[in-house]
């Protein structure tokens, strides 16, 4: 908890994909794709430091934090994940395995389960992640793609983002893609059966493993621009709970790393978007009063 935090203060979940080291697994990568793998840690290293940045603070926001690790090693061994297996997740969703080496939505999907609590629930869930190289042929090595299923969250974090000049970008939660991660044996698939949008396919997955909204929510079309919510005064019960919107959600897929050092920025790893995110909580929750 924050110092300047109490039991009702808001909840910010923190998830981070800590793969320490990734092969591929039995889909192997080839050698020159693991030269730099000791980074799939990235997303784990950066919410760590989000959370030593706001627990040091000296002027703190009033929040409580929860940060989830999902710390595993992705290689080869007798007991290896294969291609073709159904993986059961926390909130029982299954998954057809199409390929190992996109393993990092699979342990990020049980920590999302975990870090929307329907016993705690939380105001944000931020989760950060070395997820596709598809989001690296989109933007660069340099400029994080984010996504969101609360447009305003979204515009103010990237209107932030470039005041700090810690830049990210963006991007669609396009629901028209999701029909490319249906299965014939499963709930999901942890791919799509062709290379095009692989960001927006791994963001899309991920999102299942919120609590589902019981009232409709504002939608992102493929411009970036909200449609209005239907919820309306006075909704009926649901189960006998008023009806809520999916909690929300930032998703950000980030290389944490640089391939070339420039003056302020040297070559390996670099907690990328983590100053835009700390400014943009600043922000969205203010300091201590």
């Amino acid at each position: 908890t924050s110092p300047s935090a109490n039991s009702s203060s808001p909840l910010v979940a923190l998830v981070g994909k800590g793969v320490c080291f990734d092969t591929g697994g039995l889909d192997l990568k080839p050698a020159a794709g693991m030269l730099t793998m000791k980074k799939d840690m990235g997303g784990a290293a950066i919410v760590l430091g989000m959370a030593k940045a706001i627990m040091s603070d000296p002027n703190p926001m009033p929040i409580r934090l929860r940060v989830l690790i999902a710390a595993v090693e992705n290689s080869v061994s007798g007991n290896s994940y294969r291609p073709g297996d159904v993986i059961t997740a926390r909130n029982g969703l299954t998954t057809e395995v199409l390929n190992t080496d996109a393993e990092g939505r699979l342990i990020l999907a049980d920590a999302l389960v975990d870090a929307d609590s329907e016993s705690d629930p939380p105001a944000l869930i931020i989760d950060c992640a070395t997820l596709t190289g598809a989001a690296r042929v989109a933007l660069g090595g340099e400029v994080p793609c984010v996504f969101c299923n609360d447009p305003q969250i979204a515009r103010t974090l990237q209107q932030v983002s470039s005041r700090v000049r810690d830049q990210v970008w963006w991007l669609p939660l396009w629901k028209g893609y999701a029909p490319q991660i249906k299965s014939d044996i499963a709930d999901l698939k942890n791919i799509a059966d062709g290379p095009m949008g692989g960001a927006i396919i791994a963001a899309l997955y991920l999102q299942n493993y919120l609590r589902k909204p019981t009232k409709p929510t504002e939608e992102v079309d493929n411009t970036g621009e909200d449609d209005e919510a239907n919820g309306e005064e006075g909704e009926e019960l649901v189960d006998g709970h008023p009806p809520r919107e999916q909690t929300p959600w930032i998703h950000m897929d980030v290389n944490a790393y640089n391939n070339n050092g420039k003056p302020g920025r040297p070559k390996g790893g670099e907690a990328q978007g983590m100053r835009a995110l700390l400014a943009f909580l600043k922000e969205h929750f203010g300091d201590a009063k």
